[in-house]
């Protein structure tokens, strides 16, 4: 991010530091934790209000220089005051000694979606009961997002309610490294002054990015570069409705899967599924939507080509082994790295895999866990192409014949080759046999016919 986006107010990182960092930027060097401790228990017998806190906490410390304003601050500023703040010896104890990171974005986050239009005013136990936070939590947490300003405490009621200063603030995109390093330093003391163990927490925008154009293509992005675009549950949906929505969009003829940061896809975010272990229906019902976006890739019913660079692993190698193509460039790195990770390949991955590279292709992959370079996918043929410059624009080249195709005549194809594929034509017999029906007595059919006759090109529907 440049210095000047650093400036607007507008900008992601601006929000950001409006929303934890402004009051922390008051302070050029920050106190011990116990310091912290005491100073917080004298601040609860003192005026609570924005205008009070900011200088209390400044001139509360001998070593503490007055910052301005994060909102008035550009980036080269805040870079320089969270070099200087993090130098200092409170900087140098180690995180398992200033019990700093993990949840204290999200908590704040939930104490602020606790107010909506049918409570417009909470109590302390309120926003502790909404929010399923513990009092001493909730206590903090409210305490400090009225010292931002983002609540207000009415005096006689003694509840409080969202400032129009929450207004300024939304979920605005945070995925490059840059921003997320600057703000490291500020999110740990964050987390001194709200004595909670916290994570850094990216909010970012949508993990699949959609180029539809007008020549009856579309591109389709994984964007999760910060974790080279692995598939978290949220992506794994939003592909799903991506796919399955092209499966009714007449005016979008091929479509190119491929991931943003020089990488195709690292699988499935295991950090992210981790997590989901936790509840075993929440696993299952994560297992089943991983499936569920595989199968509308793969059933489409148009042509789907993986433009692959970089990292192509485990659910990523599932992932464009579910494409009707897949084209590759010298950067590519495919494998199946599960006998490095102790697990055991789902068996349908593990059919795909088989058809397209071989069994004994297939074993030496699996058994090895390595990952193989464009040399190895290519003469195994898990690639159909190697491209020589950018990999999009070389799957859209190889992929530009299938455009003027007929859409029925292709969809009737893939469907056919999939059940042959599957071994389910027989269970899959009626709608084969519907499919085959429905393109005798087609408009494209009798556009065929017609421009044979007329010898020209034909123009072909979709119906």
């Amino acid at each position: 991010m440049s210095q000047d986006a650093g400036k607007d107010r507008n900008s992601a990182a601006g929000y950001v530091y409006d929303f934890v960092f402004e009051r922390e930027l008051r302070q050029a060097t920050r106190p011990s934790i116990a310091a912290v401790r005491r100073q917080r228990e004298d601040d609860y017998h003192r005026d609570r209000s924005p205008a009070a806190w900011r200088p209390q906490r400044a001139s509360s410390k001998a070593n503490a220089t007055p910052l301005p304003s994060a909102r008035h601050m550009a980036t080269q500023d805040r870079t320089q005051a969270a070099r200087k703040k993090t130098s200092g010896p409170a900087a140098a104890k180690p995180a398992s000694e200033s019990t700093l990171y993990v949840q204290s974005v999200e908590k704040a986050m939930k104490v602020l979606m606790a107010f909506d239009g049918s409570k417009r005013q909470l109590s302390l136990s309120e926003i502790c009961t909404l929010t399923q936070l513990d009092l001493s939590a909730g206590q903090r947490f409210t305490f400090t997002l009225t010292a931002l300003g983002y609540l207000n405490k009415e005096s006689e009621s003694r509840k409080y309610e969202l400032s129009p200063r929450l207004l300024d603030f939304t979920y605005h995109y945070l995925a490059s490294s840059d921003v997320v390093n600057r703000a490291t330093p500020f999110l740990q003391q964050l987390s001194q002054m709200t004595e909670e163990v916290c994570n850094l927490t990216v909010l970012d925008g949508p993990d699949i990015l959609i180029d539809q154009r007008g020549d009856g293509t579309a591109i389709v992005t994984i964007d999760r570069p910060q974790r080279r675009n692995a598939c978290d549950f949220d992506a794994w949906t939003d592909l799903k409705a991506a796919f399955e929505r092209f499966a009714q969009d007449r005016s979008v003829r091929l479509v190119v899967l491929t991931g943003s940061g020089g990488h195709f896809c690292a699988g499935d975010d295991i950090v992210a599924f981790a997590a989901a272990k936790a509840d075993p229906a929440h696993a299952e019902v994560y297992r089943q939507r991983i499936q569920e976006a595989y199968a509308a890739v793969q059933s489409a019913p148009l042509p789907v080509i993986a433009a692959i660079s970089g990292v192509c692993a485990g659910g990523g190698c599932s992932l464009a082994m579910c494409c009707d193509f897949r084209v590759a460039d010298a950067t590519a790195r495919v494998g199946v790295p599960v006998a490095k990770l102790g697990l055991v390949y789902p068996t349908i991955q593990l059919q795909r895999l088989a058809w397209l590279i071989g069994a004994s292709n297939a074993r030496r992959w699996l058994y090895s866990g390595q990952m193989f370079g464009i040399d190895e996918i290519g003469r195994t043929g898990f690639a159909d192409a190697v491209a020589e410059g950018d990999v999009v624009e070389a799957a859209l080249r190889f992929g530009a014949p299938m455009t003027a195709a007929a859409p029925l005549s292709i969809a009737g194809s893939k469907a056919q080759l999939n059940a042959v594929l599957a071994g389910q034509v027989a269970q899959r017999r009626a709608e084969l046999d519907a499919m085959v029906a429905r393109a005798d007595d087609s408009e494209d059919f009798r556009e065929a016919r017609a421009a044979f006759a007329e010898k020209r090109t034909p123009h072909f529907k979709g119906r």
